[in-house]
């Protein structure tokens, strides 16, 4: 699961590869519980020295590099800490020591894969189009009165910058197979998003993965056609309403077959007449097919996004999408769903991360006021180091976001028993004198 972050025994003195630390270092009740390859397995931080921390592994994320932060050198002389990072596709490591340890120092690794290279939206056919087809009306600029809603925009498409939220596993090179000619990749691309609807990204691939695997000759539309229908129940389990999906599926692969020649349409409007087909799935296919969007995908997190950030009023998915084709300039359509449909995934499952990045992002200050705008929790905390933004701040001496943060965020110990400001750098050690004076 690709949100899913385990922890490991202390790491010991000398740094594994991936292979070993899949052999010596999967210790733990729930392993079995895991569906993962050796290969996928990343390494996401290790800290060696007088106290080493856990090694934790993120199954099918891309190299990330996991911020602990250590006692400022100039507060703690005796502290000789290593923070050790790796990009496990490779192989090569970054040592930092306490002086480097600041978060604005440290940059992300080169994205990695999920079981396979992320897909660019139209890359099935060409690059995505600037303007807008036939029949679609659209703006190609932006209006003066919306530079707030683009700037919101330009913010989430930094923090989404390294594409590791469970959404991106239907948008990688492993959901249409490279060898297969163009109309397979289609049909899988129309699988995986078809199989999606009201189902955890993680499952739908996982159910692809089997039929690509089990149905003889792979996932094809013939493959399909000559299937029973409860052998795809079966293997699209437990994909929700998996049994309904698999009648339609056959049905679908049918109707592709004989009145389309074996090839997805490419217009919304005539996959909306197949069965179980929706808007928000019509648009999603023929966006990533062509790159030439004929509408936005709506799902809840961009209805529910949307709405918060007040860039439409509206109730239901088909308003939000009227009103969102509207304000958004064309050029804009193309990875909005992708972008914010991850992002209320990580605001979900992975918020540490996500305050991390915004630490990391050119405005920290603006992408924490995004995040609290969406009702995120500023106080999350790593499960592994116990430690939250605040800790992150104060080692990075950020005097602007510490200002911000201590309005609304309330200091914590962290797993190893420090406060934010046994971790600070001096320029901003005297920010916690109030919470310092409290906490005796």
């Amino acid at each position: 699961m690709v949100d899913d972050i385990r922890e490991q025994p202390d790491a010991p003195e000398t740094v594994v590869s991936d292979a070993q630390g899949l052999s010596s270092h999967l210790e733990m009740r729930d392993a079995k519980e895991l569906d993962h390859d050796s290969e996928t397995a990343t390494t996401r931080y290790r800290l060696v020295g007088k106290r080493p921390r856990p090694l934790a592994f993120a199954y099918g994320q891309p190299p990330c590099k996991r911020i602990h932060a250590l006692p400022h050198p100039a507060a703690d002389a005796a502290a000789s800490t290593v923070l050790i990072t790796k990009d496990c596709e490779t192989d090569q490591e970054q040592r930092i020591t306490d002086s480097q340890t600041t978060l604005d120092r440290i940059t992300p690794l080169t994205p990695g894969r999920h079981n396979g290279t992320l897909m660019s939206l139209g890359e099935l056919s060409h690059s995505p189009a600037r303007q807008p087809p036939p029949g679609v009306s659209a703006r190609l600029e932006w209006r003066k009165g919306d530079l707030r809603c683009k700037q919101e925009l330009s913010v989430m498409r930094e923090l989404r910058r390294v594409r590791d939220a469970p959404v991106d596993m239907l948008f990688t090179r492993s959901i249409a197979d490279e060898s297969a000619c163009s109309e397979v990749k289609g049909f899988h691309v129309f699988v995986a998003v078809f199989l999606s609807s009201q189902t955890r990204d993680e499952v739908t691939a996982l159910a692809m993965q089997r039929l690509k695997s089990q149905l003889p000759g792979g996932l094809t539309l013939a493959s399909v056609i000559k299937a029973r229908q409860a052998t795809l129940g079966k293997l699209i389990k437990p994909v929700a309403f998996h049994n309904t999906k698999a009648k339609h599926l056959k049905d679908i692969a049918h109707i592709i077959t004989t009145e389309h020649s074996g090839v997805v349409p490419s217009d919304a409007d005539v996959l909306c007449k197949l069965p179980g087909i929706g808007p928000k799935m019509a648009h999603i296919v023929v966006s990533v097919l062509t790159g030439t969007p004929q509408g936005i995908g709506i799902d809840l997190h961009v209805h529910r996004i949307t709405n918060k950030l007040g860039w439409v009023r509206s109730k239901e998915p088909e308003q939000t999408r009227a009103q969102l084709q509207k304000l958004l300039p064309y050029p804009e359509w193309s990875d909005v769903n992708v972008v914010m449909v991850g992002l209320g995934q990580q605001m979900n499952s992975a918020r540490p991360i996500l305050l991390q990045r915004c630490l990391h992002s050119s405005d920290p200050v603006a992408a924490l006021r995004l995040m609290q705008r969406l009702d995120l929790d500023l106080s999350s905390r790593d499960k592994i180091t116990g430690q939250g933004i605040l800790h992150w701040a104060a080692s990075a001496g950020n005097a602007k976001v510490l200002r911000m943060l201590l309005k609304n965020v309330e200091p914590s110990k962290d797993a190893a028993g420090r406060w934010p400001w046994d971790t600070a750098a001096p320029p901003v050690n005297n920010m916690f004198d109030y919470w310092r004076r409290k906490a005796k």
